[in-house]
């Protein structure tokens, strides 16, 4: 029996109230409350300089080992998926991703040119981080948050929202990924840097297609 089905997103694999937790813990916990402790606890041992390089690896790599141990049911039923015809999977993704690369830069690009701005907040952050230390972010940007953003924004909310049609899931799941990424400059009343969500909502779009293709 093939794991594909056209009702996939209606298969239980998490409970509603596993999936209520994981996103208070991950938009709660894991994004803010984690780092922020995890900056003071590091002052606590070395200079202040160095726990902000550290702070948000450290909190990345101790606070995504829940989320990882939650949604077991569901990285084990795409991993079926990707078992089951391996090829058809990478290549869905494939098709996907050039397009997707052609898109952001040109989003990218009229919003360079019409703010006057090279990038948000949050890509600032992690150019600075990355020019003060670039495993303290490579680590994290690589390894760590793929795979995490991957169980919240697909396998959480764009499966749970699926029942709205694609373009309704995609739109909530992409909106959700491009807000996160600019939720900075838009608490700060930065407007110009805000409308960056717009590049990452398209970003967000672009993955959900490639995780539903690759179901």
């Amino acid at each position: 029996i093939s794991v594909h089905s056209e009702e996939w997103f209606r298969k239980d694999l998490i409970s509603n109230k596993k999936i209520i937790f994981l996103l208070l813990y991950y938009f709660i916990f894991y994004l803010y409350l984690a780092p922020n402790l995890s900056y003071k606890l590091l002052c606590m041992f070395m200079e202040e300089t160095v726990a902000y390089q550290y702070a948000q690896l450290s909190s990345d790599f101790i606070c995504m080992w829940p989320i990882i141990y939650l949604a077991l049911p569901l990285l084990k039923y795409s991993w079926d998926g990707y078992l089951e015809d391996p090829s058809r999977v990478m290549n869905s993704g494939i098709k996907l991703y050039i397009p997707m690369i052609l898109g952001n830069a040109l989003v990218q690009g009229v919003l360079q040119t019409l703010t006057g701005l090279t990038n948000g907040a949050n890509q600032d952050i992690a150019n600075k981080l990355f020019e003060m230390n670039p495993l303290s972010i490579a680590v994290p940007a690589i390894m760590i948050a793929p795979i995490i953003e991957e169980i919240i924004f697909r396998g959480l909310i764009f499966r749970s929202c699926r029942s709205f049609g694609f373009w309704g899931a995609g739109l909530i799941s992409g909106c959700t990924f491009g807000l996160i990424h600019c939720v900075g400059d838009i608490l700060s009343g930065n407007w110009l840097a805000a409308s960056f969500i717009i590049m990452y909502a398209c970003m967000g779009l672009f993955m959900g297609k490639a995780y539903e293709n690759g179901i």
